[in-house]
Order: structure tokens, then C-alpha cells, then sequence
């Protein structure tokens, strides 16, 4: 049997539920549209990109399918229809009459026609108190919209196929369908998704507007029991047409304030009754749907909000992304910490007190990275907004090429200075700096990959690649460990020239374009790169510094102790940091557009405020527990400092997400800021380094200054002008 059905307007809202609806049903499923689904890749077999306005494309999709389910059109909201009549007149009439016609060519069993409840007369429409409308009332025939009129002439061409070719067609007539994954912005959204959108990017007692004054009514049906009646309808023998909504009628500021309790914001409106809105009242007679389908809707208005604003929320770049690289991270760290626990276990309070003091070096190293890093992604996010994938391709392999002369040319500099960083550190064989530095120079190339893959916002591909990183020098690490610090370095030396290779696989898009020229000159980067260098140089030394100094001045069991303890706070940074890597791009687009970006501002602080401080709580309630559980009783005098470590952590947080915001706005004067900050810690260190405490509240007070420091600078220069 054959259980092929096709599904047009499959990278629509309706169209793309309806497609999940019948994968879950056993039917193998094709989906056409001239867009793949937004939110969520699609769960059909095939997917066709076609324009049904021809009729060759409709023939090409219908081909060899029982059912067709057409959602295609040319819609949005009454913003939009109100303002393209002959377009949609154009190309809806045209993709009706092609896919009717190739449907009756090809022996297609049934064919659905998503109609709208905009065919109803406007002489029916024209009270608040609409009692609903039966199916009947669509004669005689006056719709207030084009729209409408397009939607009832389809009717009568389904009809008319149904009676002179024997093409059975189902019709339904929608009435306000919505839900999870449909359009929110743009001028497309229905009212309850953009009521839900502006709300959701509302501070509490700001105020959204409204288009009229409100009062006029509507109902609202649930996308879930929409699909349900779509499919029992075309299970049926009905081929006259039958409404699909609700018969709850609610007025739009109902409608608010159903949204608004749900988020606990206090809204204010404003009504602008010079916009369009449509008819004044518009309700659902559905008693033919439930008699004839056994079909009544079941998601309560209250419920089916609630799923759609955190769908909203959700579905917010920031948020989304977010989570997104949040898991990769929690990934990543997972396996970082497991290393370091694995290592410190392993090597012994001395030997993983020199493996930090070598990774602390490293860091310094990974200034130019982090650097590096910036700027490209900088310039990526302002190429990706201008869409100029092929100066991408360009800057990706002159910087590729121009870090690998660099580094070859400073390795002879490397072998010269290795002898002393040894000493200073305590450490027998040059050997092991060597290693570092071969490190840093695959992590350099990889870093440049990474670039490009933040800045088109690719961040599941960032997340998965980092957190495969770790993995592969865990599990290489593991048994090199016999050859203690040699083997453990070694085995990172081979799971970074993996890694970079990696890389290249999601990377291949850049280089299927032609490269073009720059358009941007070598002072237009300095004058980014250079104030870049100082914060990122400043930001690094406050967390990498502080081992350094700690593995000169205190002896090394101590130094180990503290080691514990900077593995464990720096959970408190990595927790936090995922939404730092995916502001950094949007902020940067959105800057390169001239867009604002308030709201993304404080919804990245009070994220990383609450992750960061939430996790010292933990800190400061169970040192001991954590302290043993992670690194075993050996490290157990550092637990009564753990909490206080912690502190120092949240607020290099706040700092370096401050850091990071400012950098994606260009506002690169701040970069004496953390400098300051940097140069007062090693100051402070070197002066008071008679135990771990003496250290910490050291670190505390640098990371204070540096917090209150740059929010005096965005209160000041930045606040009101994003």
C-alpha cells in the first residue's frame, strides 16, 4: 500500500507540524516549499525546494503520491496582506490551480486546501459579541480582505475539480492557528506570537503596541488539536468545507493579559487605532467539526500560551544559542575537569602543580589566541550581516597563513627562553616548555577555525568540536600518564593536530565561493586589534597570573592545593561563559546593522550573575564534600577556602562579560580597565604571598575593582546608546 503524501508548505508553520504528524503516523512523508523550516530541521523523507507557481514544479511534487496536504501560499498577518493584494491574488491562484491540476494528472486519492476563516463576509464581523460563524455564512460572499477572496475562489476551484475530475477534495477553514515554531517577527506573525514576542522582550513596565484599541475579538486554536482535525479530516468522505478553530472568543486585551500574568511582567499598551485590525469580531462555529469529525479542540488558551511564550523564549537567538553552546560547554568542562581530576589524581600534588604551572604559561601563550580570535569573529559577524562570504574565504587563509610564518620564525626564540621560564617555574627539562609551545601553535590554527564558525553563528558545530577536544586529550592523557608530565603533554601535542583537522569538515561552505579582495585596510583591524590585545592581555592574566606567582613564592604542595582550587572555581567561569561566546557575534551583527541590543545585554549580566553565584552557594555549603569527592583527601586543606575562591571567580565573570560586551560594541576605550586591574594583582601577590588566603583576597579585590570599574563606563558611555 502505498503511503506516500505530500505536504506543500512543509517549511511553513502549519505545514511543518503537519509533517511531524504524519512521520509519526508510519507515512513517508515529502515536503515542498521555497524555504526549509526556521526554527527545527524538517522530519520529512525528501524535502523539494520549489516554486509551486510552476506548473512543472507542481508536477514534479506531486509525482507518485496518494494524499497531497497544501499549505503553500503567499500569508502572514494583516500587516502584510493588508499591503500586497495583487501579489497574493498572483501567486496563491497560481499554486492552487497548479497543484489541483497536477494532482487530478497524477490520480492523487485526496487532496487538502488549508482555506482561512477570512472568507466569511465582513457584514457578520462587524460586533465584538461574534456568536460564530457556521460554514453557511460564507454566502453570499463579501470577505474584507483580497486575502479572503483568493481563499474562496479556491474553495470553489477544489469544488469544481472534485466534481468534474473526481479529485476529492477536503477543505478546511482555519481560524486563528498558533503555536510553537510559527513566525514571531517581520510583519508575518499572527497576533498571539507577536503579542508573546513583544512581551518577551519587554522590561517590566515598559509598554507594547497594539494595533486598534484592543476590544476587537477573535479565537484562538492550538496548532496540536489544528492537525488533529486537518487529519481526520481527510480520513473522512466530507468535501464541503468545515472549520478547524476554537469557539472560546477573547478579545486582544485578554489576550495580553493572559500573556503577561504567564511571564509576571506588568505590561502597559498603547492602542494605535491608525493601523490595521482587521474585522471587530471574528469567532469559530465548530459544532459541524465536532458532529461530523468527533473533533473538538482540547489545549485551553491559558495552556497553549504558556507552551508558546516559553517557545518564544526559547527560540530567542540568544536563549536558543545559548543552551546550545551551554551543553557543548558543560561537554567540554565535563571532560576538562575529569583531565584535571584524572591528572591530579594521577601525578601527585607535585607533579600536577608543575602540569598547572606549564598549562598557566600556556594561558599567557593563548593571550594572542584569545586575541586573535576576537577580531576575527569581529569581522566575520560584520562580513556575515553584509554577506560577503567570499572576503571570509580570503581573510581565513591570509591570517592561516601568516600565523604559521610567525610561528616558525619565533621558535628559534622559544629554544632560547625555555632554559629560564624552567628555572623560574622549578621545573628540570626544557623539554616540557617545548611541548607547550607546540601546543599553543596548533591551538593557534585552531582558533582560526573556530573564528569562522562562531562568527556565521554555527554554534552547534563550535560546541561539539570543543567539547570533542577535550575528549580526545582525555583519553589520550589517560594511559601517557605513566611517563608522568612528559606523557601527558605529549598526548596533548597529538589530540590538538587531530582536532584541528576536525575543524574543516563544517567549515567547507567558506570555500565553495570565489575569494574576493578585502575591503577593509590593515589599519582599519589595528586600530580593533591592538586596544583588543591589552583587554584580552589584562583578562588573562587575572585568572592564569595568580598560579604563576603562587608556583614561585609558595612551596609546591601548597602550590598544588591552590591548583585544586582554581580547577574548581574556574567551574563558576566555564559555567557562565557559553553565553559570552554567542553575545560576542549577535552583538556584533547587530552593530554592524545598526540595530540596539539592550535587552540582550541584560539578559546575558543576570544570566551570568545567577549561574555564577549560584554555584559559590554550593561552594560555601559543602567545601569538604566537593573538595574530597573531585580530588581525593590529599587536597583537603584547601576546602575551608573554596567558598572565598568562588567569590573571586563571580566576579571575573561579571568582569569579563562587561569585557565582552564592550569589545562587540567597538567600545575599546575601556581596555586600561582590566590592565589596571591585571597590573594591581601581580603588585598585590608579590607583596602579600605568605599563604593561599593572602592570595585570594588579593584576587578578590582586583576583580572588585575591575567589576565596579567598567560598570561606571557602561553606565556612562554606553547605556543609553544601545
Amino acid at each position: 500500500m502505498n503511503k506516500t503524501v505530500l505536504v506543500t508548505g512543509a517549511g511553513g508553520f502549519i505545514g511543518h507540524h503537519m509533517v511531524s504528524y504524519l512521520k509519526e503516523r508510519g507515512y513517508i512523508v515529502r515536503g515542498v516549499d521555497i524555504k526549509k523550516p526556521e526554527f527545527e530541521s524538517t522530519k520529512a523523507d525528501e524535502f523539494f525546494l520549489l516554486d509551486l507557481r510552476n506548473k512543472n514544479n507542481a508536477m514534479k511534487a506531486t509525482k507518485g503520491v496518494v494524499d497531497v496536504y497544501n499549505f503553500a501560499a503567499n500569508m502572514g498577518g494583516v500587516g502584510y496582506i493588508d499591503k500586497v493584494h495583487a501579489h497574493i491574488l498572483h501567486d496563491n491562484l497560481l499554486i492552487n490551480i497548479n497543484m489541483l491540476e497536477a494532482s487530478a494528472q497524477e490520480k492523487v486519492k485526496r487532496f487538502f486546501f488549508s482555506s482561512s476563516a477570512c472568507v466569511y463576509p465582513r457584514r457578520k464581523q462587524l460586533s465584538t459579541a461574534n456568536k460564530g460563524l457556521c460554514e453557511k455564512d460564507a454566502f453570499p460572499a463579501d470577505p474584507d480582505t483580497v486575502y479572503g477572496w483568493e481563499k474562496l475562489t479556491s474553495e470553489q476551484l477544489c469544488l469544481a475539480y472534485y466534481q468534474d475530475y473526481g479529485l476529492q477534495t477536503h477543505v478546511a477553514r482555519f481560524h486563528n492557528i498558533y503555536g510553537p515554531l510559527g513566525t514571531w517577527n517581520g510583519g508575518r506573525e499572527k497576533s498571539p506570537a507577536a503579542i508573546c514576542r513583544k512581551i518577551v522582550q519587554a522590561k517590566k513596565k515598559d509598554s507594547i503596541e497594539v494595533w486598534g484599541d484592543g476590544k476587537q475579538t477573535r479565537s484562538y486554536c492550538y496548532i496540536d488539536d489544528c492537525i488533529e482535525g486537518i487529519y481526520r479530516l481527510m480520513q473522512s468522505d466530507i468535501t464541503t468545507p468545515l472549520n478547524i478553530g476554537s469557539d472560546r472568543l477573547v478579545s486582544i486585551n485578554d489576550l495580553i493579559y493572559i500573556i503577561s500574568s504567564i511571564s509576571g511582567k506588568t505590561i502597559h499598551v498603547r492602542y494605535d487605532v491608525s493601523q490595521p485590525q482587521g474585522v471587530r469580531g471574528r469567532n469559530a462555529n465548530i459544532e459541524a467539526a465536532k458532529k461530523l469529525l468527533h473533533w473538538d479542540p482540547k489545549t485551553s488558551l491559558e495552556s497553549g500560551v504558556m507552551k508558546e511564550f516559553i517557545k518564544k523564549i526559547i527560540s530567542h537567538s540568544i536563549a536558543k544559542d545559548s543552551v546550545i553552546v551551554m551543553a557543548g560547554s558543560m561537554g567540554a568542562n565535563v571532560g576538562s575537569y575529569l583531565y584535571h581530576l584524572m591528572m591530579g589524581r594521577l601525578l601527585g600534588p607535585t607533579g600536577y602543580g608543575e602540569l598547572s604551572s606549564l598549562l598557566s604559561i600556556f594561558y599567557i601563550f593563548t593571550v594572542p589566541l584569545n586575541v586573535g580570535a576576537i577580531v576575527l569573529v569581529k569581522f566575520i559577524s560584520s562580513m556575515k550581516a553584509k554577506n560577503q562570504l567570499g572576503q571570509v574565504q580570503t581573510l581565513f587563509m591570509k591570517v592561516t597563513k601568516s600565523c604559521l610564518i610567525g610561528c616558525i620564525a619565533a621558535f628559534p626564540i622559544i629554544i632560547v627562553a625555555s632554559p629560564f621560564i624552567s628555572t623560574f617555574l622549578h621545573i628540570e627539562s626544557t623539554i616540557l616548555f617545548i611541548f607547550v609551545y607546540i601546543i599553543f601553535v596548533f591551538s593557534l590554527l585552531t582558533v582560526i577555525a573556530g573564528s569562522a564558525l562562531q562568527g556565521y553563528q554555527k554554534f552547534l558545530w563550535v560546541s561539539i568540536l570543543g567539547a570533542g577536544s577535550i575528549l580526545v586529550k582525555l583519553v589520550l592523557s589517560i594511559p601517557a600518564v605513566t611517563w608522568g608530565v612528559y606523557g601527558v603533554l605529549f598526548a596533548t601535542v597529538g589530540s590538538v593536530m587531530v582536532m584541528y583537522f576536525l575543524y574543516f569538515l563544517p567549515l567547507r561552505f567558506i570555500f565553495q565561493v570565489k575569494a574576493s579582495p578585502l575591503t577593509f585596510t590593515i589599519m582599519e583591524a589595528m586600530r580593533y586589534t591592538v586596544p583588543t590585545l591589552l583587554i584580552v592581555l589584562g583578562m588573562t592574566s587575572l585568572y592564569s597570573t595568580d598560579m604563576i606567582l603562587v608556583r614561585h613564592f609558595l612551596p609546591a604542595y601548597q602550590a598544588g592545593l591552590y591548583a585544586s582550587l582554581t580547577v574548581l572555581g574556574k567551574i563558576i567561569f566555564y559555567a557562565s561563559s557559553a553565553v559570552s561566546i554567542v553575545i560576542f557575534p549577535v552583538l556584533s551583527e547587530r552593530t554592524a546593522k545598526g540595530e540596539k541590543g539592550t535587552k540582550l545585554i541584560f539578559i546575558a549580566l543576570a544570566t551570568v550573575s545567577a549561574v555564577s553565584a549560584g554555584i559559590t552557594l554550593l561552594y560555601f555549603a559543602f567545601p569538604e564534600f566537593i573538595i574530597r569527592t573531585f580530588f581525593g583527601a590529599s587536597y583537603i586543606q584547601g576546602a575551608s577556602l573554596l567558598g572565598l575562591f568562588g567569590v573571586f571567580l563571580v566576579l571575573y565573570s561579571i568582569g569579563n562579560m562587561l569585557t565582552t560586551i564592550c569589545m562587540a560594541l567597538s567600545k575599546l576605550t575601556i581596555w586600561f580597565v582590566p590592565v589596571v586591574c591585571a597590573v594591581i594583582q601581580i603588585i598585590g601577590i608579590t607583596l602579600y604571598h605568605d599563604s593561599v588566603i593572602s592570595v585570594i583576597w588579593v584576587n578578590i579585590a582586583s576583580c572588585l575593582l575591575l567589576v565596579v570599574s567598567l560598570l561606571g563606563y557602561y553606565r556612562k558611555h554606553i547605556y543609553e546608546k544601545v
